[in-house]
């Protein structure tokens, strides 16, 4: 394994020669970029790689001469050499991020939600090992989707709750305009390189959509986890929706084209009904005022099902969801939520919903933070 690794890091890590300089702002994993750039935020920073995208060649050094050999303390030497009065990450599922934050006293810690967190994932069964093992898992601020999840992080780790949403969903705002009203959106789930992805199982949740729409003659629109054009998923747009028409057969469908995420909501925008099974995304179109349908049915690595609605809803089953693959309880909530008018579903299931995923425009919340903590 540590061979592995050693070979790793000679054949596909840069190794950078100049000393880190200091920063107001240090990012913390480069994903988390993401959120500076979709925001449109103008302060400067610089990124502390965490996947061995790069290696400084000095605090490499100063890590071994110290006599420390892990990558936990490589972080903490750089991060010591940026000075920064904020640490900001979106790998909010990264328990070595909050590993840190008793190193460093005077630099605030913000860690935003990245994406829908269940409960049987990886990341909440290192944070419990840690905890057991007598580890301080803390950040000064956590920024999350609802107040449920936040409830849930607080198990494992010492933080201040902000409930703001997600990010990229922040970042465009809703838009009543150009309403479909005879269609119900499926968001795919299928992926290529995935060991989870079932096709078989997307192909009967697809198919069962589409006999729904048939019989209430109502469009199906499928919109795709591949981009049209100009990003690295756009070699695999042919094959996904070839992975559909397959599926469906003579089966009419539209397949939606996008180009750049914010494109993904502007689409979300546009339908009354969004299905899916457990994407980010269709917890997301919660907070945009939609009905929802999901097929909570996906299998995790250790065979566990996923209910919908983690930690808020514990029940397997629902007005408008389920985790019983069957076409017939597929109907059944479908039938529910395109049955119902939008005004009866906000009196029965937005409270509910809302502490699973609320709306924050332009991420206010967050900026007000960091202008604060920035003495902005």
């Amino acid at each position: 394994m540590i061979l592995k690794k050693l070979f790793f890091i000679i054949f596909t890590t840069k190794i950078i020669f100049k000393k880190p300089k200091k920063t107001k702002i240090l990012l913390f994993d480069k994903i988390t970029e993401d959120f500076f750039l979709e925001s449109k935020i103008k302060y400067k920073y610089k990124i502390l790689d965490t996947r061995l995208e790069t290696i400084n060649f000095w605090i490499f050094i100063k890590t071994l001469s110290n006599f420390k050999f892990s990558f936990k303390y490589y972080c903490i030497f750089y991060i010591q050499a940026c000075n920064p009065k904020l640490l900001i990450t979106t790998a909010d599922n990264v328990a070595l991020f909050y590993q840190l934050k008793k190193y460093f006293k005077d630099t605030k810690f913000i860690s935003i939600q990245n994406g829908y967190r269940f409960r049987y994932q990886r990341n909440f069964k290192n944070f419990s090992k840690l905890v057991k093992e007598g580890h301080d898992l803390s950040s000064d601020f956590i920024f999350l989707f609802g107040k449920s999840i936040a409830n849930f992080y607080k198990k494992f780790l010492k933080f201040k709750p902000v409930i703001s949403g997600s990010y990229r969903n922040n970042c465009v705002k809703i838009s009543k305009k150009n309403m479909i009203k005879n269609g119900i959106l499926y968001i795919s789930g299928w992926r290529k390189k995935k060991s989870w992805f079932d096709p078989v199982l997307e192909k009967q949740i697809v198919s069962s959509i589409a006999k729904f729409c048939s019989k209430k003659k109502i469009k199906l629109y499928i919109l795709p986890l591949s981009k049209n054009k100009g990003t690295k998923y756009s070699e695999n747009i042919s094959e996904e929706y070839e992975f559909f028409k397959k599926s469906l057969n003579s089966t009419k469908f539209r397949f939606l084209n996008k180009i750049k995420s914010s494109d993904t909501y502007r689409i979300i925008d546009r339908f009354n009904l969004i299905t899916f099974i457990d994407s980010t995304l269709g917890y997301e179109s919660i907070s945009r005022g939609k009905k929802i349908v999901s097929f909570s049915v996906r299998k995790c690595e250790n065979s566990k099902l996923e209910n919908f609605g983690f930690p808020e809803f514990k029940k397997k089953r629902g007005f408008f969801f389920t985790t019983e693959r069957s076409e017939k309880e597929f109907s059944r909530i479908l039938n529910n939520t395109w049955s119902i008018s939008k005004g009866e579903w906000k009196r029965k299931y937005l409270k509910k919903l809302n502490k699973i995923m609320v709306y924050n425009s332009q991420n206010k919340k967050i900026l007000n933070t960091i202008n604060k903590i920035l003495g902005k």
